[in-house]
């Protein structure tokens, strides 16, 4: 065998070695927030605002409240508000957003 086909038959093992090494180095999984809510309170005292708040009490992972909300004035913009990320787990964070306006729809994002 010469010097070039053994250089071929090394880089040739090293390519299909390598997809291999990728997958066996795969970090675990882990699970998803659980026992996750959401409320929508006015804390406003002349206009509406609202404080939206998520709390995930179980799994683990990271989680954040997301609010849509349309201004009370012109040219009443809808826009997405977010809140930090929190830690989900059986002494959560919580995650808060708060809107002046009209809330479309408020949900949790998962991460």
């Amino acid at each position: 065998m010469s010097a070039r086909t053994k250089i071929r038959a090394v880089v040739l093992a090293a390519a299909l070695a390598a997809p291999a090494a990728v997958v066996g180095t795969a970090a675990p999984a882990h699970a998803e927030p659980t026992g996750c809510t959401i409320t929508t309170r006015n804390i406003g005292t002349t206009l509406p605002k609202l404080l939206t708040t998520a709390q995930c009490t179980g799994g683990s992972g990271y989680y954040r409240a997301v609010a849509r909300c349309t201004s009370m004035v012109a040219p009443f913009a809808t826009r997405t508000l977010e809140g930090a990320w929190a830690t989900a787990g059986p002494t959560p964070s919580s995650s808060y957003t708060t809107c002046i306006g009209y809330l479309r729809s408020a949900v949790i994002e998962t991460a």
